[in-house]
């Protein structure tokens, strides 16, 4: 099983914050996408930009673990509907995994809840949790991306 882990960083300094969302990618019968922080108008291309290379693999399902979500707006549905347009189009289906209290919240309050499969059942297995990171892309939100490997 292969893995990537991205990230999306605040400016680095003595009281740093931890990354504004990262995404870690297992490829594997099922590829799993994890999603960790906020999914915002400064973070939603990561997921669009992932999504979009995965689909060149067409994967049958691309499983979105939402559980540790802490945001969730517009900018998140946009990149949801997006990652669903773009796995079907590859011959796949995007299905949402414990998605956190709030993108729930979001998705209903909007109607788009529906669109999407919902896994609550599954325990995400050892191969579904990158147990490290193999590539990281560090950026700030005023400045480029870095790319850097662990």
């Amino acid at each position: 099983m292969s893995t990537q882990h991205l990230s999306v960083a605040r400016p680095a300094g003595p009281d740093a914050e931890p990354p504004v969302l990262s995404v870690a990618l297992s490829y594997g019968p099922v590829t799993v996408i994890r999603l960790s922080g906020e999914l915002d108008m400064s973070t939603e291309h990561l997921i669009t930009e992932l999504v979009a290379r995965v689909s060149q693999e067409h994967p049958s399902q691309v499983i979105l673990d939402m559980a540790e979500v802490s945001f969730f707006c517009a900018a998140g549905i946009t990149a949801l509907l997006h990652a669903r347009n773009t796995i079907k189009d590859a011959g796949g289906e995007v299905v949402l995994r414990h998605p956190s209290r709030i993108t729930m919240r979001i998705l209903t309050t909007t109607g788009t809840a529906g669109i999407f499969p919902i896994d609550w059942h599954s325990v995400p297995s050892n191969g579904d949790r990158p147990s490290a990171p193999v590539v990281s892309c560090v950026a700030s939100t005023g400045g480029a991306a870095r790319h850097t490997a662990r």
